[in-house]
Formats: structure tokens, sequence, C-alpha cells
């Protein structure tokens, strides 16, 4: 451990991670009954429902592709199979997302402990915990901090030799998401750049590791690829940008995001600064092994993530992944700086530069909670990663009951896309104990048109002026949100 003047006990660690996990479960309580939104009400949570009424199955043939939108089967069958065991409803899905996450923020903890000490451990989560994306996710029924887990994981098991570990990893994170391809390109990266620098190499143990794991993930696409005659969802290969102009824009739009947005250039600039005072003073600088070496792969990796989301369509949660890296290694930099052996002009380590580095490090800390609390709560937006669409949820739930009992069951409704699965889908969690609605997509096939602040302003006075004669039988609003039910 690095400077005993700033390490705390096990006990005391223990009991100050234990209230900020509870803090932390007590903040996300509320949200654990919540509907689903976004990609968790048409694509995910339909699939997992899917498969936990049906049973699991990883064969491709017991995933219908517009479902599952070709998405490999681990993320999947693990929600399925907590839903069978504690009931198939939001509530028990956001229980399997929560637990997900806290499993996530405990390897964190536990290596940052055992190689730094208490102290940094507890820094990394305050950092991980306070995190807008991963706050957000906490409690979200998406597979992005399961792919995070597995990567991080299969990091662990590579440069702490453990083979296995490395395969299982490897595999699982390609079995979760394609994008967990990024890791295996993030090794043969640092590889084939450790024959001319001192990045991390594979050893024949480690490189028939990483190879059985890719080989693992390959069996089951190739099983896919036998069943459906494609290796990737092709609506997701069709959705690739191809222009450079427009890769380089959304490239840069998700460095922005990554390194600069929402105080996150805090954590960039810790492992920035690190570097270049490592390469300025070598010799008064002692930076471990282990560390350039997470340090490399951890950056070749979020380079490479970040190249890889930039050829698909724009999502504010795959970001959550890259993120989570950065997290811990600018995290494991700060510590580092403030309690590593930095030696002054003269040779020796002061306790006066000592004290000024921890106050430091604990100012950087702190600024980035308070800019991450800002963002999750002001102001109020209804991306994936913010908490702001609470009261879209609650209104939507509110336009359901309104509907029943109305009554409005003599016609088709047309609603906005997400509106309509709300409207029509007992899974999501909107309905209750109502019946399900008739719902269309095609305005003229409706009897009632409802509209809401989230995909349908642009479309409202449109549709409005095919049907003059339409007449508004209800107006909701809370907050920003607003659904208006008009009647043809």
């Amino acid at each position: 451990m690095w400077g005993k003047a700033l390490t705390i006990s096990s006990t005391v660690a223990l009991w100050a991670a234990m209230f900020l996990t509870l803090l932390f479960l007590g903040l996300h309580f509320s949200w654990l009954e919540h509907p689903y939104f976004w990609d968790e009400a048409w694509s995910y949570g339909r699939a997992v429902h899917h498969l936990a009424h049906q049973g699991t199955s990883w064969s491709p043939a017991a995933l219908d592709p517009q479902l599952f939108r070709g998405h490999p089967p681990v993320f999947y069958n693990a929600a399925a199979a907590f839903l069978r065991w504690f009931g198939a409803n939001p509530t028990s899905a956001h229980v399997f997302a929560l637990l997900e996450a806290l499993l996530l923020a405990f390897v964190w903890w536990q290596f940052t402990a055992r190689r730094i000490g208490y102290w940094a451990a507890l820094g990394v989560l305050v950092m991980l915990l306070a995190s807008q994306p991963f706050y957000a996710l906490a409690t979200r029924l998406y597979p992005e901090l399961m792919l995070c887990l597995w990567i991080c994981l299969a990091a662990w098991g590579w440069l702490e030799g453990k083979p296995l570990v490395l395969a299982l990893g490897t595999a699982l994170a390609l079995l979760t998401k394609e994008s967990g391809l990024c890791w295996p390109v993030a090794v043969l990266a640092s590889h084939v750049l450790g024959l001319w620098t001192p990045c991390p190499r594979l050893d024949r143990r480690t490189g028939f590791a990483l190879l059985f794991g890719v080989g693992l993930a390959f069996g089951w696409y190739a099983w896919q690829y036998a069943m459906r005659g494609w290796w990737l969802f092709p609506e997701h290969m069709d959705a690739i940008s191809t222009g450079w102009g427009a890769i380089l824009e959304s490239f840069w739009k998700k460095i922005h995001s990554l390194l600069i947005k929402d105080g996150r250039f805090l954590l960039f600039v810790p492992i920035l600064v690190g570097a270049v005072w490592a390469a300025r003073y070598p010799n008064r600088l002692s930076v471990p092994k282990w560390l350039r070496d997470y340090t490399t792969i951890g950056l070749l990796f979020v380079l490479a993530y970040v190249s890889f989301s930039a050829f698909n369509f724009e999502s504010s949660r795959y970001g959550v992944v890259a993120n989570v890296v950065l997290i811990g290694l600018a995290t494991w930099w700060l510590c580092w700086w403030a309690m590593g052996p930095v030696s002054s002009a003269s040779g020796t380590t002061t306790a006066q530069s000592r004290s000024s580095r921890k106050w430091a490090a604990v100012g950087i800390l702190s600024a980035y909670v308070l800019f991450q609390s800002y963002a999750l709560y002001a102001p109020p937006t209804d991306k994936e990663t913010s908490t702001g669409y609470l009261e879209t949820l609650h209104l939507w739930r509110e336009t359901v009951r309104r509907c029943n009992d109305m009554g409005l069951r003599k016609g088709p409704i047309a609603a906005s896309y997400l509106l309509s699965y709300a409207l029509s889908d007992p899974d999501l969690g909107y309905l209750g104990q109502s019946k399900p609605f008739e719902t269309t997509q095609d305005t003229r096939l409706a009897t009632y048109l409802l509209f809401d602040h989230v995909e349908s302003p642009d479309r409202m006075a449109r549709d409005l002026a095919q049907f003059p004669g339409a007449v508004l039988v209800w107006e909701g609003k809370r907050g920003r949100a607003w659904v208006r039910v008009y009647k043809k």
C-alpha cells in the first residue's frame, strides 16, 4: 500500500462503504417499481419477459430477431432466469439490474483495496456510485453494466495471470453484446505495441485463454449464422455509418461526452497529468508496473469502444462502459499522485507536499461528485442516463388510467411508438389491472389520437391537420411532460 499517512483501517472503510451502499440503495428504492422506458420498453424488457414466460434458451431459434435485435443470449437469459425465480415484472427486473451494478462496484472496490488501500477503495466507490451514467442505469434493464463487469474481470484475469478468468470474461463479454469485441481488439493492440514499447503482452497461457474465450463466443455466432444466415443483425449493419464525416463527428461527440461533459474532464485530467509527470520526472516518480499496465489496456479499450460506437447510431447509455473504466483509472492515478513516493527536488518526500496533494485529490473527487449530482437532477431530460424522465413515467401511468376511465376501447388508438407499447403490453408496467388497449401506428385507422412530448411534437400538427374535426378530450401535464388525447 502507498503512504501510511493516508491509509485508514479496514473496519472504518467497510463501515463507510456500507453506509455509501445503503445510501445508494435508498436513493434507488423508489425506482425499482417504475415501468420500463425507452429501449427497456420496446426491446430489452419485452425480450426478457418473453424468455421468462417460455423458458430460457441459448438457441438462436428461440430468440426472435425483431424482438432481441440480434443481440447474443447471456444478458437475456440471466435476467429471464432471475425473473422466473422472483416474478416476471419490472420490479424484479430492476432489482436484477441493481444487483448487477453493485457487483460491478464491489469488483472495483475489492481490487483497489488490495492493490492500493482502503482510502483509494472508498474513492473509487464514491466516484462510481455518484457517476451520472452509472447512477441512472443502476436500476434500468440494459446490458451495458453486465458487459463492463465481464471486461473488468477479463482484464484482471489477464494482468494478474489467471487465464481461466480471462477466457470466461472474454467469452461472456462477447456473448453479452457485440461491442464486447472491443476487449480482444484492445488486448491484441497492446500485444502488438508491446513489441516496441513496455505495453503488456500476452504469453502462451494468456494467449491461449484469450483465443479460447473468443472461440467459445464465435461458436455461438456461427450457430446463429447457420440458423439465420447472418453473423450480426442486418438492421444494425445497415445503420453503420460509412461516411468519414459522420464517423468523425460521432467520434468527437462521444469523446466530448466521455471526457469533458458534466465534469468528466475531472476523470481524464488525473490520467493526463500523471502521464505527463511520469514522462517529465522519470527519476522522481515511481509508477507501479500494474498501474501502467492497467492504464494502457484501459485506454486502448476506451479508444476501441469509442471507435466502435462511432460507427453506430447514438445512444447516451453506451458510454457508461468506457466511463466506468475511466473512473477506476482516474481514481488510481489520483491516489498514486496523492499517496505515492513523489520526491522533492532534493530527493525527499516532504510531509507538506504529501498533505497538499492529499487535499487536492479530495478536492477533485468532491468536485466530480458535485458535477455529477447536478447532471443527474438539473435540468431534467428524457435521456437514458438521466433521472429526469421520472415525471414522464408518472404521467404515462396516469394517461393509461385516464384512457381506461374514459372507456377508450371503441376503436384503435394511434400513439407514438413508445406510448403505444405502454398502452398495449401488460409486461411493461403501465397497465396495472387494466386490459390492454388496441393500438395502431396508422392514424387513418384510429378512433383516438394520442400525442406526447417525447416523440410526438414534430408530427402532432401534421396529423391534426389531416383530421380537422378531431376534438381534445383530455390533456395531462406533469412538469415539462405532457400528453394530449384527441377523438376523431
